[in-house]
């Protein structure tokens, strides 16, 4: 059970609290390597930002070699 968090999703759902307000909140509560983190893990880090000419195997090829993931943090 998650209820802190269910009651912010309904806290939101309701209009009682912006969305962009708690966006704010999260990301200046959270450590930069937190946030690093978790754009990865939903693939907004710029090792996901590919070039659109670039073929697939070219795309697997700098992600194996670091090419895409330049995050030294902090």
């Amino acid at each position: 059970m998650r209820k802190e968090t269910d009651r912010l999703i309904d806290m939101i759902e309701n209009e009682l609290v912006n969305p962009k307000d708690v966006i704010t909140m999260f990301l200046k509560y959270m450590s930069e390597d937190d946030v690093a983190d978790m754009m990865d893990m939903n693939e907004l880090s710029e090792r996901f930002d590919y070039d659109e000419n670039e073929s697939y195997s070219e795309k697997c090829d700098k992600l194996d070699n670091g090419t895409y993931y330049t995050y030294e943090g902090n």
